[in-house]
């Protein structure tokens, strides 16, 4: 991106101030810096820190949903698995614990916190109250909600607005330096106190409009002269300015940039084309990068660029960089904010169920209150995905995504009714009823086609538990051979965990109880080569071992 993307002033004094505390409250404006604090914060803390940024209207799941996801893109998956596994009210203790176990404390920035419901900031509220001790919190957003404000009169926390975001003439003294530094553009760039008054007087301190101006400069773009005026205003004009002379499909392609909240080369491919973020750059508009690598634009400068909405080939194109990238909730809200439902089924439906899994049981819970039990209803295929993936987290949610599923299919005989009838006949296993688990693994296992890995492979691995609760002589007989072809459909399929967990329930329950130590020794040690070491079911595989 070049020395331009990654250009911001350090907020020493700022940073100074709220460095001794645990609580810290950024409330201001669009444009006013917050993001870029709360990372220079964090990285005078020396603490490892998770980002949180809260997508759309957040409550109580949402925010656990989000949590989650900072923690494993932060790659602490045991703080996150324990979290995704809970409800809400138990995600506080499970998170103490965790941090009581780890010894080492977080930074925690939680960006965007006026899109909290008044659910979600109570539920934030308590976890700050809770993990203040051992943790760090920035709490930023354009306003902070009632139910946060207090935290900003404890004598550990300091509540930062506006005015003292504001850059003061020294600090934007400094920034027209280290521009002067690239030695690139207006030749005024250099210690001009003249250029610096000018900017100070236009600006009024507001930091994405200075940045605007000395890019504008730095560019080699005409100065509109601008006087004080209301900040939208002036943050359109400057804008207009670095877009100057551009041909129409070039604005056009810079615009789109704006329609999203995360950038990177993927999405301004999936965008605009080849080299729409190098055109940005060279063109003066201010790129910040986040340090988990992703650029984003100011939302003020976002807002001046007034793109059109996104076409939806665009849309759903940018919503799969996000997932594949690992940010789903930033998919999920790309296309729920857009109205776009048949997309967000699209995405989540090519989403691997353990993806998914690993997002956590509250975002389960979030997508299925934007889709709504109509919408979800007509993605059969969502549902048993989201069935698969809270099966270890909520029984009863499963149950509920299962029995949609249900309705849904009744009367159909194709392949998303085979889905289902192979989870309902792994659900009725498990719970003990046998012949019925039989039953709908047999209506499964009928017409499906050699495609259908791992309907087969679930379906089969229902009939195999059914025969090893039965536990005579020939339904075990009959369980090796069904669990043992799951175990091997589902590894053709990329499905480890769900191999090792078939030829788990064969090694125990058919060799080891049948006498035949070595071969259930045998059985559970290729079991357990199948899963990852950070994953929980290893666990369960060890204890059988």
């Amino acid at each position: 991106m070049g020395a331009r993307a990654g250009r911001r002033l350090r907020r020493r004094a700022l940073v100074e101030r709220a460095l001794p505390v645990h609580v810290c409250l950024l409330e201001a404006p669009g444009g006013y810096g917050k993001t870029t604090l709360a990372e220079d914060l964090a990285t005078a803390s020396e603490l490892a820190r998770i980002d949180v940024l809260l997508e759309g209207a957040s409550g109580s799941d949402a925010v656990l949903a989000a949590v989650v996801e900072a923690l494993r893109h932060s790659g602490l998956t045991d703080l996150a698995d324990a979290a995704a596994r809970a409800t809400t009210a138990a995600a506080i203790h499970e998170l103490a614990a965790g941090l009581a176990m780890r010894g080492e404390p977080l930074c925690v920035i939680v960006d965007e916190v006026q899109r909290l419901t008044t659910d979600g900031a109570d539920w934030l509220s308590e976890l700050v109250a809770h993990l203040a001790e051992s943790c760090r919190f920035v709490l930023a957003g354009r306003q902070i909600p009632p139910a946060l404000r207090h935290l900003g009169t404890r004598p550990d926390a300091v509540h930062l607005g506006a005015d003292d975001l504001r850059f003061s003439p020294t600090e934007i003294a400094e920034l027209v330096g280290l521009a002067a530094n690239e030695g690139a553009g207006d030749p005024e760039l250099g210690g001009s106190a003249s250029l610096e008054a000018d900017i100070v007087r236009r600006s009024g301190g507001w930091p994405a409009a200075v940045s605007l101006m000395v890019g504008q400069r730095l560019a080699g773009r005409a100065d509109r002269g601008l006087g004080p005026r209301p900040l939208d205003e002036v943050m359109a004009d400057l804008v207009d300015g670095l877009l100057d002379g551009c041909p129409e499909e070039a604005r056009a392609r810079l615009q789109r940039l704006a329609t999203v909240p995360l950038l990177s080369q993927d999405v301004a491919a999936a965008l605009s084309g080849g080299g729409a973020l190098e055109d940005a750059v060279a063109l003066g508009l201010p790129l910040v990068r986040r340090p988990d690598g992703w650029l984003r634009l100011p939302d003020p400068v976002r807002d001046a660029l007034a793109p059109e909405p996104l076409d939806a080939p665009r849309r759903r194109a940018v919503a799969r960089a996000y997932a594949a990238a690992g940010e789903l909730h930033a998919a999920v809200h790309l296309l729920h904010d857009a109205g776009d439902v048949d997309g967000l089924a699209e995405v989540l439906g090519g989403c691997p169920w353990a993806q998914l899994e690993a997002a956590g049981v509250s975002f389960a819970r979030v997508v299925a209150a934007l889709l709504g039990d109509d919408e979800l209803a007509r993605h059969p295929d969502v549902l048993v995905l989201l069935a698969r993936a809270v099966e270890h987290g909520d029984r009863s949610l499963r149950r509920r995504f299962l029995e949609l599923a249900d309705s849904a299919t009744a009367g159909s005989d194709g392949e998303a009714r085979r889905m289902v009838l192979a989870e309902l006949a792994r659900d009725a296993s498990r719970s003990g009823d046998f012949e019925q688990g039989e039953q709908l693994a047999h209506l499964a296992l009928h017409g499906a086609t050699r495609t259908e890995i791992v309907t087969r492979g679930r379906a089969l691995y229902a009939w195999g538990m059914a025969d090893t609760l039965r536990c005579t002589s020939t339904a075990l007989a009959r369980a090796a051979d069904t669990l043992g072809e799951a175990a091997t459909l589902h590894e053709l399929a990329g499905e480890y965990r769900w191999s090792s967990e078939a030829l788990l329930r064969v090694g125990y329950a058919v060799s080891f109880h049948g006498g035949a130590v070595d071969a259930a020794l045998e059985q559970v040690e290729r079991a357990l080569a199948l899963l990852g070491a950070a994953d929980i079911s290893r666990a369960v595989a060890l204890t059988y071992f």
